[in-house]
């Protein structure tokens, strides 16, 4: 048997100890207790010490009664969901909060978008983390584990915990109007992917703060972090509403302090050499990226709001991927439309500097959407039973893959989107259902629509023809549908929106002033996406966000400066079957594209409140 020395039970105590000091630090807690991907959660002297200062201010929030709320403006790949995971498991499993520690419990909600975002979060991430922390740290810190009060808990489920002290974690969806928050209590409110939150839903969610026990009184703690999109959001507004921080890297040799990136600017180009490399502005001394960021600090550039005169709402943090002590001046300067013109400009400035775009106001924003396309008196259909008040369309954009639950996560993919459309007699389109299809064969793609035309009453369907000859002229030709199951082809060149080839069932449109048209629509309120309830608004929030998904840029022909609309960093095929139906209806209304205005029917009541549903169908 072997005995310990005393040296060694000594080494045992002390290292205990230290082990117990760092749970008052949340940066501290998670090098102890926590791994990340499988490996030791590292955070010292390796360059994220901009990090690390960001999780002990917003920590801090909870023990002072006159912190501010905490907006986080953020580009792709810099870890802020890890941040609000490990900050969420230090304020509800660490000790320091909850009866057992002599406090009130800590109740903790992370909030996200939709109830898919919030799902494959909860299980990929949430879990994981909990699994893997070291020697099983917070699986132990459940209450469920509580040899006292353990015995009458009730089981966790993949988005509820309680841990220790009944200390409570929350991972939910706030979806249109954060009516699945209504009658929650907490301290703590985390807004994941706030960009896509409306403002109704954010507003009513923070409600649930009003009798929290840590924090200013009424207000509790507050975080805020999302990756920016356009300006004159309400993500936009709240950041110019805060001190606007940015992490100010410090010289090695003069020791002044300089800015790697602050928006707009385009000196970190300058600043940062090349590898990892990057040079004081003051005294021209060269040194590695990772030593300036662990010299450095977080400051402030604005101490009064200039449209308030008084001190900012928020304490607002700006970093992106220039901040990553990963990654290289080069590896990033590839993601640079000047540098590669494959890439994307709001792309660029969105996902990588962290930026509002704001040179692309002719595309459609999700603020428009909201204002202007949400119908909140009605919700979706699963078919119509009367047509007589109404003209229904079909449109199809084919895809390549099959949908799954986690789709839209991943950027770029492309699937068979339909959308189906009522249009009644004042001409607005309403969305009576929309669905991508989880299986892209023949056979099946056929049956959908068969189906979809009999349970909808389609009067007519438009559909790329690229992408599906062999669905379209099997349609047309096998199964008689002819001039009622049209061919799209999509052409820039094209001097008017839409010509029409009859002999081959074809029409032939330019995308870009048919995209134009549909935003249109959209801005006009004649183009409705019902949400009356949070099921139809969980249901129909992918095709609304893939009509934010365009980009714009302009190019000359001739002497003329034209629109291009191109897609961007999120899948458009929402966007191109609605705009497909759109071509169907023109054909009905117009006689075939013969200027004879035609089957605008009149009147009528919109179906009931049913969410639409096709079997095997998302």
């Amino acid at each position: 048997m072997l005995v310990k020395s005393q040296s060694d039970i000594h080494r045992d105590i002390f290292s205990d100890f230290k082990k117990q000091i760092a749970l008052l630090d949340p940066v501290a807690f998670a090098e102890n207790y926590l791994t990340i991907d499988g490996r030791p959660f590292d955070m010292t002297g390796n360059g994220w010490k901009f990090m690390g200062d960001l999780y002990r201010d917003v920590a801090a929030q909870a023990s002072s009664p006159t912190a501010r709320p905490t907006v986080i403006l953020k580009g792709r790949q810099v870890g802020a969901t890890i941040l609000a995971a490990v900050l969420s498991l230090y304020f509800t499993s660490s000790g320091v909060y909850g009866n057992k520690s002599g406090s009130s419990p800590m109740r903790i909600l992370h909030a996200f978008p939709t109830l898919g975002i919030m799902s494959k979060y909860a299980r990929d991430k949430l879990a994981t983390i909990i699994q893997d922390s070291q020697e099983g740290y917070i699986s132990k810190r459940l209450l469920k584990n509580d040899p006292v009060y353990g015995k009458g808990a009730l089981d966790d489920t993949m988005t509820e915990k309680t841990f220790m002290g009944f200390n409570k974690l929350r991972v939910d969806s706030v979806g249109r109007d954060a009516s699945r928050t209504r009658g929650l209590s907490v301290d703590g409110v985390f807004f994941d992917e706030i960009q896509d939150m409306t403002q109704e839903a954010v507003e009513n969610c923070l409600r649930i703060l009003t009798s929290a026990q840590y924090g200013p009184p009424m207000q509790g703690v507050q975080l805020f972090f999302g990756t920016p999109k356009n300006t004159g959001s309400y993500f936009y507004t709240i950041w110019e509403a805060s001190d606007q921080r940015y992490y100010q890297l410090r010289c090695l040799d003069c020791n002044e302090g300089f800015f790697l990136y602050t928006i707009g600017s385009e000196e970190w180009r300058n600043i940062w050499v090349s590898g990892h490399d990057v040079k004081c502005p003051a005294c021209g001394h060269v040194q590695h990226k990772v030593d300036a960021i662990e010299a450095g600090e977080w400051v402030p550039t604005r101490k009064i709001d200039p449209k308030t005169g008084e001190t900012p709402r928020f304490v607002g943090y700006h970093m992106n991927v220039l901040l990553n002590p990963r990654y290289t001046k080069e590896q990033v300067l590839d993601y640079d439309p000047q540098i590669n013109p494959s890439r994307s400009e709001k792309a660029w400035k969105n996902e990588t500097l962290g930026e509002f775009f704001s040179g692309g106001s002719e595309t459609l924003s999700w603020e428009e959407i909201e204002k202007y396309g949400m119908d909140r008196t009605r919700n979706l259909s699963r078919g119509i039973k009367d047509i007589s008040d109404k003209t229904v369309v079909m449109g199809i954009d084919w895809g390549g893959k099959d949908y799954s639950a986690d789709g839209d996560s991943t950027m770029g993919q492309s699937y068979t989107a339909i959308s189906i459309l009522s249009i009644d007699k004042r001409g607005v389109y309403t969305v009576e259902n929309a669905w991508r299809l989880p299986k892209n064969d023949f056979t099946y793609k056929v049956e959908v629509i068969q189906e979809l035309f009999r349970r909808f009453k389609v009067q007519a369907c438009a559909a790329d023809w690229f992408y599906g000859q062999d669905v379209v002229t099997h349609m047309q030709s096998s199964l008689n549908y002819g001039a009622k199951f049209l061919g799209c082809i999509n052409s820039g060149t094209l001097a008017s929106t839409i010509t029409y080839k009859p002999k081959e069932l074809r029409v032939v449109l330019n995308k870009d002033m048919m995209v134009e048209e549909l935003f249109a629509l959209v801005r006009k309120e004649k183009f409705k996406f019902p949400v009356k309830d949070q099921r139809s608004f969980e249901q129909i929030r992918w095709l609304m966000k893939h009509m934010t998904s365009m980009e714009m840029r302009n190019v000359q022909r001739n002497g003329n400066i034209i629109r291009r609309y191109e897609k961007g960093s999120i899948p458009n095929d929402g966007l191109m079957s609605s705009l497909y139906a759109v071509v169907a209806y023109k054909f009905l209304a117009t006689n075939g594209f013969k200027g004879v205005e035609n089957n605008k029917k009149s009147g009528g009541r919109p179906p009931g409140p049913i969410l639409g549903f096709v079997p095997g169908m998302h």
